[in-house]
């Protein structure tokens, strides 16, 4: 009896050890931002998204239920991003966590947005030759928000000679900046006696901030394609679509609307998703 159960279980072991494979990947992600732009009153984009470079990089656990199908699991460090463009009508915030000075004119913003995922897909797959289908859902935590960019803001002229054109240069970490953050030279121009830093946080123009501006938790769906050089070694190319809002609508911020006294801002209540074309080389032992 007990060299029936050793053998059973020896049995089981190789049987799992034949279905279960474990493989590295790396490669890139091109990523956008799904969602709404902030328009004028004429029905005019002062907004534009383009999509952001990353990349990623990680770990596979494939298992094989036959040879044709399976399922496979990864955990993956992935970078999702998207670049930013406001050109129009807008205000900026001088010193917002004291004399919150408001002046209106022209923004124009370039940012480049990049967050950084832990990633976990869950994927079904089908093989025919050297070619796979897959399709699954994914669940990532955000590990890292940084941006960086430029900003120049043109006081219109009915704001009188205290202003002039403002040059910044913007160097955002969304999960530790604080509200009137700055840092670098004072620019050697002041509105009404407010010095301004040439290099400004990601909540330079709020009073306070209690939040940051992405979301922790990303949902969302895949699928794609493989195709297989050998057994071991494939080429992955796959869509990923969130589900959910990766943006805070309490600190997402309406550029085209005037804040009103005290740095009263209007929100945006849109819905910021992931969208993301994934590609990596991919091997498996």
């Amino acid at each position: 009896m007990k060299k029936y159960f050793l053998i059973s279980f020896l049995a089981i072991g190789f049987t799992l050890q034949a279905q279960v494979s474990i493989g590295f990947k790396a490669g890139l992600n091109f990523s956008n931002m799904d969602g709404e732009l902030e328009m004028d009153a004429q029905g005019n984009a002062l907004e534009t998204i383009k999509s952001s470079t990353g990349f990623n990089v990680g770990a596979l656990v494939n298992y094989s239920i036959t040879d044709f199908f399976g399922l496979r699991t990864e955990f993956i460090y992935a970078q999702k991003g998207r670049v930013i463009n406001y050109n129009g009508d807008s205000y900026f915030v001088f010193d917002a966590t004291n004399n919150s000075i408001v002046a209106t004119g022209n923004r124009n913003l370039e940012l480049d947005v990049i967050n950084s995922y832990l990633e976990i897909p869950l994927l079904a797959y089908a093989k025919f030759g050297k070619i796979e289908i897959m399709g699954g859902a994914y669940v990532s935590t955000l590990i890292g928000s940084v941006a960086d960019g430029s900003l120049t803001f043109t006081p219109d002229s009915r704001q009188g000679n205290n202003f002039d054109l403002y040059e910044f240069t913007l160097d955002f970490r969304y999960r530790r900046d604080e509200a009137g953050e700055g840092t670098g030279e004072v620019i050697p121009l002041s509105v009404n006696g407010v010095d301004v830093p040439n290099t400004l946080g990601a909540y330079y123009e709020y009073s306070s901030v209690d939040n940051s501006l992405h979301n922790l938790l990303d949902v969302g769906v895949i699928g794609g394609l493989s195709f297989y050089l050998n057994d071991g070694f494939f080429i992955n190319a796959r869509i990923e679509y969130g589900l959910t809002d990766t943006t805070d609508d309490r600190v997402d911020v309406s550029y085209s609307t005037v804040p009103v006294s005290n740095n009263q801002f209007s929100f945006r209540g849109d819905n910021d998703r992931n969208f993301t074309l994934h590609t990596s080389v991919a091997f498996r032992f």
